[in-house]
């Protein structure tokens, strides 16, 4: 396969497999997926959840929420590009170890232009962490206890730096966010690296590269650098050591090479599927051409960074979709980009019905608009 010029289809067939989007993974815990995936963007806990129910063969709804308990298999933590992300526990630690030094230079320039340093910020740290040696504390406590020191940072940039120190994790899946000393929460709790060259960094973002690989690949360097939050830099240096199996090839009109670790997709008809808002599949490319038309991006990522939930049919992106859950039923409403076929909207509707058990509710209606 190295070397080899490869078709759209091809190219998101392959992508679409390696997603378990084309055939599910055995059942077993929501950690091994995430582990596989390099985590799940967990903005909206909806996000997760559905990701894995179009992956994992049995999925039980309520099975992430349940190892997202303390001493579960999950944690949260930001990471790639300063998202919040569903990991494996044990794992917490790799995740935070690659992207944490990106996100401290870049967060670095942005409050050193506002005259704040990282030492000016210890005493809110500090704060922060001492109330939380009394237990989980949710956002409204740990304002309250921070504003006897009368500082304008916002708490959110504390918490944020307090994870990408390895100090403080989010906790749990509710609605209201509440928040740990990450020795409670993570098996492998510990101090990271804020510098880039550190070996351990170093070693974070060569295993971040080989994951995002098998799990993204055929994919560029630059689509890698993007999804990770990393520089151009980094994601080459840890190209240059990624060992034998990952192979070089061409994706038809892209100038740029594409990686992957070689693998057979099954074949036949690519599936229908009802994909979740900030989809693993749309979330890990710089470059989605393969999946969405460009003219279309704009209705599936909003300006404030918000995305939709999506329509994947037959390896494109056709449609956005959402749902109300009414006295009978889910309704669901589907707002194709172009008129659609007889075909599409079998399938679609189809698709739509699988989410009767997702949701555990009766499907009312399927809408068009």
């Amino acid at each position: 396969m190295s070397g080899e010029t490869l078709s759209a289809v091809e190219g998101a067939r392959l992508a679409l497999a390696a997603q378990h989007l084309l055939e599910p993974a055995p059942p077993g815990p929501v950690a091994g997926l995430a582990g596989h995936l390099a985590g799940i963007q967990a903005q909206l806990m909806t996000s997760p959840g559905l990701a894995a129910f179009h992956r994992l063969r049995g999925y039980v709804p309520g099975s992430l929420e349940r190892e997202l308990e303390p001493g579960g298999s999950l944690a949260r933590v930001w990471c790639m590009r300063g998202t919040l992300h569903v990991v494996p526990s044990f794992e917490a630690g790799l995740f935070l170890c690659a992207t944490a030094p990106a996100w401290f230079e870049r967060w670095g320039r942005h409050m050193e232009r506002l005259q704040d340093t990282f030492q000016d910020r210890e005493p809110l740290r500090r704060v922060v962490l001492a109330a939380l040696e009394e237990g989980p504390r949710d956002r409204v406590q740990l304002a309250t206890a921070l504003e006897a020191l009368g500082r304008r940072v916002p708490l959110y940039a504390i918490l944020k730096e307090l994870n990408y120190l390895g100090l403080v994790v989010p906790v749990g899946a509710g609605l209201r966010p509440r928040y740990d000393l990450a020795t409670r929460v993570l098996p492998h709790a510990g101090p990271v690296a804020r510098k880039p060259g550190d070996p351990g960094a170093r070693a974070a973002r060569d295993e971040l590269l080989r994951r995002y690989f098998r799990a993204y690949g055929p994919a560029t360097l630059a689509d890698f650098a993007w999804w990770s939050g990393l520089t151009v830099a980094e994601a080459r240096d840890s190209l240059d050591r990624a060992g034998e199996g990952l192979q070089a090839v061409r994706l038809a009109g892209q100038r740029a090479p594409a990686y992957l670790y070689p693998r057979t997709a099954p074949a036949g008809e690519l599936p229908t599927a009802l994909l979740g808002p900030f989809e693993p599949l749309i979330l890990g490319y710089r470059d989605r051409s393969r999946f969405l038309d460009p003219a279309n991006r704009k209705l599936v990522v909003g300006p404030t960074g918000m995305v939709a939930a999506v329509v994947l049919h037959r390896g494109r992106i056709v449609a956005t979709w959402k749902t109300c859950r009414r006295s009978d039923g889910l309704e669901v409403t589907v707002t194709p980009f172009a008129h659609p076929d007889g075909g599409a909207r079998a399938t679609t509707a189809s698709a739509a019905r699988r989410l009767q058990d997702y949701y555990g509710i009766p499907l009312r209606e399927v809408r068009w608009v």
